[in-house]
């Protein structure tokens, strides 16, 4: 018996339950992240086992954890990108107000005159941080590091890397960095004026006041949190592939109750060269880790030509069919999303053998076009749940009004305005 698709609003459906963001959800911006009131929603409905453990093995920065942990439950998660990884260890640390303006005089205190280490390697530094702004920036890191406390570190380490991005060449309104340029519009285009009076404020940018700012904002984010630090929190694995290795030494296996979760999407954001600027500053990664947490990241768009010289079957058979036509226009692009539902099955199992029988997953997904042609990632997705051994009960659409989240992933690819959120339960 199929199951009914209901249009939803869960803003409207969570105004009504007085659901109030948290103010720890703000303390560092990140490309496409998930709703809060998605996780809220489930967390408070009933649809969900009251209690227990929450898993999220896509868990980005947090939103899932932070939520589940309010709501009283147990959490534990997993993320392959470093930068998501501490945004989401800072959101649920313990940490007052006082502690961090305290540790906040201490760095001023702590700052060197000049710069004594050197400067990260990265590819094209100069190109994407003015001589003054690099020299400042590691002054400021190395006193951020001296800080004793590791928890209140990460926390200046977190302001240190919205910092970054603020003082850097890249274009403020894209999520992946692009340099701006003096000539980039016409003299007559809207953003003309807004784009040069930037590249003059950056020439003399003080990166010091700066990161006071983004300081000063974000401990009054934590002032203002109903989050007092999750003491039910379990970790993080740093990465879904890494996931049952990290439950079988918690003896988590088959323990976890429920599962909310937001994958990457088929040619999904590219998270990783979103956050590279602050990754490579924040020495996170260096040339050879970032090659290698791509090669390892769902929805990865960038392969050698020989991988995709063959078509790989998914074993679904209307996504083979449509896979084979887009092949023939496009074989990297029927490559990628190949690629992508394979190791979306993979996923899938990791989930299926981590939840408890009975236990509930939540997926978020968001169908795309590929080369003109609808792909119905939802559709693909129950169908290689349904083979693993679950049982779908509910399947909500949502229209998307993030700005954030109607990206065209690619240049075929159409923007994606809705998400569909597939609940299963494990039978």
């Amino acid at each position: 018996m199929s199951v009914k698709t209901r249009q939803v609003d869960f803003r409207e459906l969570t105004k009504r339950e007085s659901f109030t963001r948290d103010a720890r959800h703000s303390l560092h911006s990140y490309p496409a992240k998930l709703l809060p009131n998605i996780p809220y929603f489930f967390l408070h409905s009933g649809i969900l086992k009251d209690g227990g453990i929450v898993l999220d093995p896509f868990c980005g920065t947090g939103t899932v954890l932070l939520e589940a942990s309010l709501s009283g439950r147990k959490t534990l998660g997993a993320e392959i990108n470093p930068l998501a990884t501490m945004i989401t260890e800072v959101k649920m640390a313990k940490l007052g107000a006082k502690q961090l303006q305290n540790a906040h005089l201490a760095i001023k205190g702590l700052i060197p005159k000049q710069h004594d280490f050197p400067l990260p390697t990265f590819p094209n530094i100069d190109h994407w941080f003015y001589p003054h702004v690099q020299e400042q920036l590691q002054r400021l890191l190395e006193a951020v590091e001296q800080l004793p406390n590791a928890a209140t570190r990460k926390f200046m380490l977190l302001c240190y890397s919205s910092t970054v991005r603020q003082v850097s060449l890249a274009d403020p309104r894209l999520s992946v960095p692009v340099r701006l340029r003096h000539d980039q519009y016409d003299a007559g285009h809207m953003f003309y004026e807004q784009t040069n009076k930037r590249l003059r404020k950056l020439k003399r940018i003080n990166v010091f006041r700066v990161f006071d700012d983004t300081v000063i904002a974000n401990i009054s984010r934590i002032a203002q949190s109903n989050f007092q630090g999750a003491s039910r929190f379990d970790g993080l694995a740093n990465s879904i592939a890494t996931l049952p290795d990290y439950c079988k030494e918690r003896n988590l296996l088959g323990k976890i109750d429920s599962v909310i979760t937001s994958p990457p999407y088929c040619g999904a954001q590219k998270y990783l060269r979103s956050t590279s600027l602050q990754l490579y500053w924040l020495g996170l990664v260096d040339k050879e880790k970032m090659g290698d947490l791509h090669a390892h990241s769902l929805g990865r768009e960038h392969y050698p030509k020989e991988e995709y010289s063959q078509l790989m079957a998914t074993k679904i058979p209307d996504a083979d069919s449509l896979l084979a036509d887009i092949f023939e226009e496009n074989p990297l692009r029927a490559h990628i999303a190949s690629h992508y539902l394979i190791e979306m099955f993979d996923s899938l199992k990791i989930i299926w053998k981590c939840l408890r029988n009975g236990g509930k997953l939540v997926l978020v997904m968001g169908n795309n076009t590929i080369c003109n042609r609808e792909f119905r990632t939802s559709d693909f997705v129950t169908h290689m749940a349904k083979q693993i051994g679950f049982k779908m009960s509910l399947h909500f659409v949502d229209d998307i009004r993030s700005r954030g989240l109607m990206t065209a992933r690619n240049k075929t690819a159409s923007i994606i305005n809705s998400e569909h959120v597939l609940v299963f339960q494990k039978i």
